[in-house]
This record gives C-alpha cells, structure tokens and sequence, in this order.
C-alpha cells in the first residue's frame, strides 16, 4: 500500500492525478486480500458477495489479463490519445480486379499509435510479487 501511495503521489501535479490502475490478476487478489480485513458490511446480502470493485484514492483498479507479469500501473486518460498519420488516415485506393478471380478488392490504409501527451502523470511498479 505505501509504494502504491508513493507512486499515486509522484504521478500527481496539482489536480491532474491518474485516474485508472491497471495490474495483472495475481496483483488484483493481492490487492483485494489487502483490502479484504477491512471491509465492513451494510446487511447480509451485501456480505454473501464481497466487494463489487476495487478503488485506490477515488481510481477503480481494473485487472488486464494484457498486463505484463508482476506490474501495476497508474494512468491518467486525460493525457491518452491515438495519434493518427495525417496521409494515411483511412486512405483508400479504388478496386480492382484480379486476373484470376471474379471479385473487386480494394485496399485501405491506416497509420497510426497510442500514446501518452504527458508522461509524468503515469506511474508504474515492476517486478511486484504477490
């Protein structure tokens, strides 16, 4: 809990802080099973299922089965963006036909990457064990 602290803290400038985490399954329970002795319930029914979803300072903790082994990172969508190449952004090149088929094909073209417009407001921690 105190390098996650540590981390949400170094990743905040002013009132821009991230606003999701993102970890590996393993991380998840771990982080759950923390959590878990302190959790308080309402009434009986709330008590049969546990918490509904997992939060770190106001951020939902999602777990990502693409999230690579033993991380858990903090991101601030606000800054998150899909660059797209200004030529090839659904560039279309008409039909044609091939010698050897009866069809129309076309080809279109898409360049492009997802990336970050501001690096210091995420935050990551490697080589975390459960």
């Amino acid at each position: 809990m105190a390098a996650l602290q540590t981390m949400d803290t170094a990743a905040t400038v002013n009132n821009d802080k991230p606003t999701v985490g993102l970890t590996t399954r393993t991380l998840y329970n771990s982080y759950y099973a923390l959590l878990q002795p302190q959790q308080r319930f309402q009434d009986s029914k709330t008590a049969k299922g546990g918490f509904e979803n997992l939060m770190f300072n106001g951020k939902p903790v999602i777990p990502d089965s693409n999230c690579p082994a033993n991380h858990f990172f903090l991101l601030n969508e606000n800054y998150l963006h899909l660059f797209v190449h200004k030529d090839e952004n659904m560039r279309f090149e008409p039909f044609q036909k091939p010698i050897n088929q009866n069809v129309k094909v076309a080809k279109i073209y898409w360049a492009g990457a997802f990336g970050s417009s501001n690096n210091r407001l995420h935050a990551g921690l490697t080589a975390l064990t459960a």
